[in-house]
């Protein structure tokens, strides 16, 4: 059996996979007009600002697409070839092979030494050394203050780990497709770009402001930070406030955990140098346990300090770890709330007792896809965007003209040509009552 173009239909190319060679082809176009604008002098804007990406531009020449292909269909294959690249653009995640052996193997060893500080804790020094030295009134009290802490910063570990980082959502997928060439698209820099859809050089599909690509997930993340080895999962717009409260808790345990046991390090530490652990009636391999777990806390702290005097101020103004590395760092961030509490508010959600608890906020500010600005409309605004769908939101914050508003500025150019004009005198109407009538028409 032989097609039509004389080719045994054994020997073609399955349909998923032509289709996948056109989304491919399509990608490289689009590869192909961003690296033409960003190649443009960096000190100049005009390129990115003054010529933003239209979706319009994203036309297919295909035997399923036809010329007059609208702008929604361009932007829903734009989608196919992104799902393609980034691994399914709905939370799937390729990493590379080496990326995910580093990553991994960095996770399991931040899980061994949580796990050995609580057991180390737990085990040895409250149930052998303080009762080798005659201090049992002080388990109890150290129990519960310890473990407090302890138990709150492996939750938070688990939460930031297992949580979804905010990849971009199918919803904001389906938008830009309904929208198609209304959505204005601006090539992505490294500075502020508020209320600007930018296209993603790795997906080539357009993202919502604040959002990153993560080279190790391969998506893009709303209001991506950083990508963290510590819990092999990206810190983003869903689970930043469990990568803050894994922080500090973390570092609060240590502390406790150090502090509480600093004098019993000191005696374990001079008996042990002084061959005299018998005195203590501790075996020797429970004071080279304590000692190891009073070396990791030290070491705890060590790390995590700097990363929470890091980490902590760039919340209060709600900053990420990316944002701060702008190239317009002396300009002022439009996303400033102009208090800490109001920008912590961003991440934690309204002020409640949900803030020291890792769960998901119970009064989230934000979608993740628009964010409160500075002054301006937004700001002013606030109480009618909160009756706003979030379809209805999208299109005022990221500014979509309206489809009636062009087709009324559309007609008004016709209007005014030369050639309606000659059609209204041959009609017998003036150009003024020809006017008219075309707009009450609209």
């Amino acid at each position: 059996i032989r097609s039509s173009n004389s080719m045994p239909c054994c020997s073609r190319p399955p349909e998923s996979g032509r289709r996948r060679s056109r989304l491919s082809d399509m990608s490289d176009e689009l590869n192909l007009l961003h690296d033409d604008e960003a190649s443009r002098d960096p000190n100049s804007r005009e390129g990115s600002r003054g010529k933003p990406i239209s979706t319009r531009k994203l036309q297919v020449n295909d035997k399923d697409a036809s010329p007059s292909a609208s702008p929604g269909n361009s932007a829903a294959m734009a989608m196919g070839a992104a799902c393609l690249r980034c691994g399914g653009g709905a939370g799937e995640k390729g990493p590379t092979s080496f990326a995910h052996l580093l990553t991994s193997n960095t996770m399991i060893a931040s899980v061994a030494v949580f796990l050995y500080e609580g057991l180390a804790y737990n085990v040895i020094y409250l149930g052998r050394v303080l009762p080798a030295i005659n201090k049992d009134g002080l388990i109890t009290p150290f129990f519960f203050l310890f473990n407090i802490f302890w138990g709150l910063a492996v939750w938070s570990y688990v939460q930031a780990h297992r949580t979804d980082p905010g990849v971009v959502p199918k919803e904001w997928h389906d938008f830009v497709s309904e929208v198609g060439g209304s959505l204005t698209v601006v090539p992505a820099r490294l500075e502020w770009q508020p209320g600007r859809a930018t296209l993603c050089r790795r997906c080539s599909v357009p993202r919502p402001e604040r959002a990153h690509h993560c080279h190790i997930c391969n998506v893009c993340i709303l209001r991506m930070d950083h990508h963290c080895p510590w819990i092999r999962n990206c810190v983003g717009f869903r689970n930043h406030k469990f990568f803050l409260l894994l922080i500090m808790y973390t570092a609060t345990a240590a502390m406790v955990g150090l502090a509480t046991s600093a004098p019993d390090l000191y005696v374990c530490t001079v008996s042990l140098l002084l061959h005299q652990g018998k005195d203590l009636l501790l075996q020797l391999s429970d004071i080279i346990v304590f000692l190891v777990f009073g070396i990791l806390d030290m070491l705890f702290l060590a790390l995590l300090i700097p990363m929470l005097t890091t980490h902590l101020p760039l919340a209060s103004q709600n900053i990420t770890s990316i944002e701060s590395h702008y190239e317009s760092a002396t300009e002022a961030n439009p996303f400033d709330q102009e208090t800490t509490m109001s920008n912590l508010a961003q991440i934690f959600g309204s002020l409640g007792l949900d803030w020291l608890i890792p769960v998901q906020p119970l009064h989230p500010v934000g979608d993740g896809v628009t964010f409160l600005r500075m002054g301006g409309l937004r700001r002013g605004d606030n109480d009618v965007e909160a009756t706003m769908d979030r379809r209805s939101l999208w299109r005022r914050h990221y500014s979509v003209r309206d489809s009636v508003t062009s087709l009324r500025r559309s007609s008004r150019e016709s209007e005014s040509s030369p050639l309606a004009t000659l059609a209204a005198w041959w009609q017998g109407a003036s150009p003024d009552e020809k006017t008219v009538s075309n707009r009450s028409q609209v």
